[in-house]
């Protein structure tokens, strides 16, 4: 069992290198203070999607589709290099992590996200790099805050968080969908493959 642990740890990298759509990882931290130990989800770092367009072509039409999808307060293109890179932010008051306040849940008053999006000849790396949360109250913790994208479902004494497993579904599903999106708006209905990035 142990040999088997350790090839997949070793194939991980590979499997994951040219991966479709985001997936959950399971990370355990036993060291550290006493609070941030425990079980994580957390959220794969990118996904590779592929189109038959060339990469300028790619980041045009990118850059169409953030100017459609993207019109909330704080949505911009942050950084760009034409064909070979684009940095987005984007916002949401899309529940996309809570927070425990006394015996129940709560979402953040918002939600900020960027991501980088990186060209090649016929595909594209779609990578979240930011998830920041906003609380607004008449505490001195209001503002903006980075949250990322792993999500504790078990404290140092085994007791389960179910907003860590919410959370990170909710993450998936937001993340992919917008992966997907742009995904469709490159190749419309065609089902494009290929190798490596």
């Amino acid at each position: 069992m142990k040999l088997f642990k350790l090839i997949v740890l070793l194939l991980f990298p590979i499997l994951s290198f040219s991966q479709e759509l985001f997936t959950q990882n399971e990370i355990n931290i036993n060291e550290g203070l006493k609070t941030k130990q425990g079980k994580y989800l957390k959220m794969s770092d990118y996904v590779i999607r592929y189109s038959d367009a060339t990469p300028e072509e790619l980041y045009d039409k990118t850059v169409v589709w953030f100017n459609d999808k993207f019109k909330g307060d704080g949505d911009e293109i942050l950084n760009n290099s034409k064909g070979k890179f684009l940095r987005i932010q984007g916002s949401t008051e899309e529940l996309l992590k809570t927070h425990k306040v006394d015996r129940s849940s709560e979402g953040y008053q918002g939600y900020r996200y960027i991501i980088d999006i990186r060209f090649k000849y016929g595909r594209f790396k779609f990578e979240p790099v930011s998830l920041k949360t906003y609380t607004k109250d008449e505490s001195l913790s209001d503002g903006w805050y980075e949250r990322g994208f792993s999500n504790k479902i078990l404290n140092a004494e085994g007791e389960q968080i179910a907003e860590g497993e919410n959370d990170i579904k909710t993450q998936l599903k937001f993340f992919n969908d917008l992966a997907i999106s742009l995904d469709k708006h490159l190749n419309g209905d065609k089902n494009i493959e290929d190798e490596d990035w």
